[in-house]
């Protein structure tokens, strides 16, 4: 049977169900008596006391804000306290305690940013408008949403994974002031200020300030990173119903000798085998690596509500991120005794444009007693990406004479290389669309069922260009997807929910690097990927989020092809199809006992594919297994006193196509302590962690050669006033 016959006859019976049971409860409802009114207790926000429990997500696509326990997605979300108590300010260290997600990022660099879940990378949004990955800026965060698979249907195409929602700091409705010194690690210590309030005794204008700076050596040798940031926000009311609200950030960063990659693994035997693990306190970089980066961006949402039935609500960001880069590569030798050389590699200035919004009306109703929420509206992101004709360069590899244990920083003085005083004439050399036009409605038969379905119609947009503005590789495609999600309520307390969505993904753009890739450049095809989602969500004693979920996800395969003479090679072939299981935990055990913790079991397997000696083969792209605890206990014996640790296990990854070679497990401790007292009526916090305390030594993405990070020891000291 064709596949979208498949579908169609799927999502009949699914909406058929869903109008049964809908009709069934209709009538039910209406003999039923009205109940009595009930209390409910404010809104949990995600305070330390109640377990870093939130209730409500925001900005889900079209659907704006709902309530956590009832979205039919497998969603986590670390508020604005845990963020200040995790002591971490970087977003490798925030993803480290998501529960179902991790990350392939390399430390101690803001390029890019990578999470992963369900065995993908995710698509990024700032406050629900998507953005790039690149120069995200830790400190001007109020809290991190991360929707897990598929979101084509809420955020257009991209990537399949999920995706993470950065909520920025907005104005307080009371005046707020903080003042942190810390220490991240080494002798990196920092300063931030955060002020907020209203204007007016009336909350009519209200303002958010930011500002933060650090510097410093990090805990390894000769590795400095510097970085700084201002960031402001302000709210105007300008009537009762209309909001107008406004954000801008400035944030540089420098860092010289960015960590060293291992990029090209030992060829032997058919297969890339990885040696001994280098060590820690190494970055494996040269001293003359460096990251330059300086972020510009602003946002503005308005709000309208226009009557009891209709709300309008539009966003619009614009990003502009400026980076130029010098990095080292560590190619093992294929001799397979452990030894490398070392390849310098620069990209000249780099200018990245993000622009993006959206646009939603919203309509809430009743048709014959059933409540329904029906939105319509359109959102687009447009990332272009301007290079000189002088971009990157490569000055080949020393010999073969490195280890881990003799590794010199400057051995090859000679590749230190030059930076050019003209690069040559700026370019625009690739340009990305996205488009969404999308309508939906969120039916609500009775307390226990309600059926939220739509469709969306995206339209990707790929243009790569030479020098000359000539276009060299490009697609534009177009497709129209369902959703479809059913929801039970048996109790208010529980939750039972399915889950159909399809998405549009771009096609994967080969990195331009020649030195690399055979087919540098290239730009593979957009495809149509798939996901089922069955899930249930029980919150137990009103303090404990429980969740768990299974997901099957069909893609198409990238094939990575690695040959003797170390390059590579990027196609399309086969389907990759990840199936398998996530549970989380979120909020008070008991009243001095937190958890935010859960475990991922998935299976990736390999259909469809052209050399049948890798159909039914695992890709290896993140670990397939991972569990994941954060404690923290409110002692009885010192007041304001808590305690925290953290566990946090990751599988096996395979490095090469054939499954043969693996990156062994490793499991992480972390350990830390938070005191909070009023020194002459002042709320002082004591904040200290030790990441990584057993100073465990690991490949952090496998098939890209990326170390982890060694152990650290971190500090800060909080006042409010």
């Amino acid at each position: 049977m064709p596949l979208m016959r498949k579908k169609i006859i799927a999502a009949v019976i699914l909406a058929a169900m869903g109008f049964i049971l809908g009709y069934s409860s209709i009538k039910a409802l209406a003999q039923t008596e009205d109940l009595p009114t009930v209390e409910v207790e404010a809104t949990k926000t995600g305070r330390a006391e109640d377990g870093y429990l939130t209730e409500n997500v925001q900005n889900v696509g079209p659907w704006n804000s709902m309530s956590l326990q009832n979205a039919p997605y497998s969603i986590t979300i670390l508020s604005k306290e845990f963020l200040d108590n995790a002591v971490g300010n970087s977003v490798n260290q925030f993803i480290k305690v998501m529960p179902n997600a991790t990350t392939s990022s390399v430390f101690y660099n803001n390029t890019y940013t990578y999470t992963q879940t369900r065995g993908f990378d995710n698509a990024v949004a700032l406050d629900g408008v998507r953005v790039t990955n690149s120069g995200l800026t830790t400190e001007i965060m109020d809290r991190v949403e991360i929707i897990n698979g598929l979101t084509g249907f809420l955020y257009g195409g991209g990537y399949i994974g999920g995706l993470t929602n950065y909520v920025l700091k907005r104005p307080t409705s009371e005046r707020y002031n903080s003042v942190t010194i810390g220490n991240a690690g080494g002798s990196q210590y920092y300063a931030q200020a955060d002020f907020g309030g209203p204007f007016d005794k009336d909350n009519k204008f209200g303002y958010r300030i930011n500002a933060f700076h650090s510097n410093g050596e990090t805990v390894y040798k000769d590795l400095d990173v510097e970085r700084s940031s201002i960031y402001g926000a302000f709210d105007w009311n300008i009537t009762e119903k209309i909001k107008l609200q406004l954000d801008f950030l400035h944030a540089k960063y420098h860092q010289d000798n960015q960590p060293g990659s291992f990029f090209l693994l030992t060829w032997q035997n058919g297969i890339y085998q990885y040696p001994v693990k280098p060590e820690n306190g190494k970055a494996y970089g040269q001293k003359w690596n460096f990251i330059d980066s300086e972020t510009n961006s602003w946002g503005a949402k308005i709000t309208w509500d226009i009557n009891d039935i209709f709300t309008a609500r539009a966003s619009f960001r614009q990003r502009n991120f400026e980076w130029e880069n010098m990095m080292s590569a560590n190619r093992f030798s294929l001799a397979g005794d452990g030894k490398f050389a070392v390849n310098t590699t620069w990209s000249g200035p780099v200018t990245e444009k993000s622009t993006g919004g959206n646009f939603f009306i919203e309509a809430k109703f009743d048709t014959f007693g059933v409540k329904q929420t029906l939105t319509a509206g359109y959102s687009a992101n447009k990332v272009e990406s301007y290079a000189h004709q002088i971009n990157f360069g490569s000055y080949g590899y020393t010999p073969d004479i490195y280890d881990q244990h003799n590794y010199h920083f400057d051995y090859f003085p000679s590749m230190i290389p030059q930076r050019y005083s003209d690069w040559g004439p700026l370019y625009k050399r690739n340009k990305n669309i996205f488009e969404n036009w999308i309508i939906g409605d969120e039916i609500k038969f009775n307390d226990w069922l309600t059926v939220m379905a739509g469709v969306n119609r995206v339209k990707l947009t790929t243009r790569n260009y030479n020098v000359a503005g000539q276009t060299t590789a490009s697609y534009e495609k177009w497709k129209a997807s369902p959703s479809f999600s059913l929801i039970v309520n048996p109790i208010p307390t529980l939750s039972i929910y399915g889950t159909y969505i399809e998405a549009l993904e771009a096609g994967t753009t080969v990195a331009d690097d020649p030195s690399r890739f055979i087919n540098a450049g290239e730009v593979l095809p957009p495809e149509v990927s798939e996901q089922y989602e069955f899930g249930v969500k029980y919150t137990l004693n009103d303090r404990l989020l429980l969740s768990a979920a299974y997901f099957s996800i069909d893609r198409v395969n990238d094939l990575t092809k690695y040959y003797p003479n170390g390059m590579e090679e990027i196609t399309q072939d086969g389907r990759e199809i990840h199936k398998g299981f996530e549970f989380s935990a979120v909020g008070k055990i008991t009243d001095r006992l937190t958890v935010l913790g859960g475990a991922t079991v998935f299976q990736s397997t390999l259909k469809k594919m052209t050399d049948k000696s890798l159909e039914g083969k695992h890709p290896y792209q993140s670990p397939t297994k991972m569990f994941k605890a954060y404690f923290e206990y409110d002692t009885p014996f010192v007041e304001g006193l808590t305690l925290n640790g953290g566990l946090y296990y990751m599988g096996k990854q395979y490095t090469d196509n054939n499954n043969q070679e693996t990156t062994d497990p490793y499991t992480l401790v972390d350990l830390g302590a938070r005191f909070v007292t009023n020194i002459k009526d002042v709320k002082t916090i004591f904040r200290f962690s030790v990441f990584n305390l057993t100073d465990e030594c690991y490949w952090q993405r496998g098939y890209a050669g990326q170390l982890g990070e060694g152990r650290s020891f971190v500090f800060s000291v909080t006042t409010e006033f």
